[in-house]
């Protein structure tokens, strides 16, 4: 059997130490990032949030429709003013939705949230007065409804 020289080992134990530091950095650089890009996702829609919620505070009339189940209010039966309302509360949480959605989709969001999350979606797109307001959604958000029955309650 041949020796190996302390030399060389003590390179190779160097080389080997390197390369550990190197992928942790590496790691720790995208974790870093997706933090990162995971507060941008949210800031943006936070501003979001904060343009519907002025919107929706204004008056009695987002708490009313709010206490009695927007998921299930029925547009044609509405004042223009419920209605308005009703598409900014609608359009809100759809918002909030998304940004759950792409922090579940970078691993930010614990599986509880997200269940709770997806539970409400799925309430809300089995509506059908509720699918108009889906249209405009992220790729992630919408892959995610691509997922649910196409059907709907009227």
């Amino acid at each position: 059997m041949r020796k190996i020289p302390i030399e060389s080992l003590i390179q190779l134990l160097g080389m080997v130490g390197i390369i550990g530091s190197l992928i942790f950095v590496g790691l720790e650089m995208r974790q870093t990032q997706r933090i990162a890009i995971a507060a941008q996702i949210q800031e943006r829609y936070s501003k979001v949030s904060d343009y519907h919620i002025s919107l929706m505070t204004e008056g009695e009339v987002a708490r009313d429709l709010i206490r009695r189940s927007v998921y299930t209010l029925d547009l044609d039966v509405l004042t223009p003013d419920e209605q308005a309302t009703l598409i900014q509360i609608k359009n809100f949480f759809i918002n909030q939705w998304q940004s759950i959605v792409a922090q579940y989709e970078l691993g930010l969001t614990p599986q509880d949230v997200w269940e709770q999350t997806a539970d409400r979606i799925k309430i809300a797109f089995a509506q059908c007065d509720w699918r108009p307001n889906f249209s405009s959604v992220t790729a992630g958000m919408n892959d995610y409804l691509d997922s649910l029955p196409s059907d709907c309650e009227a």
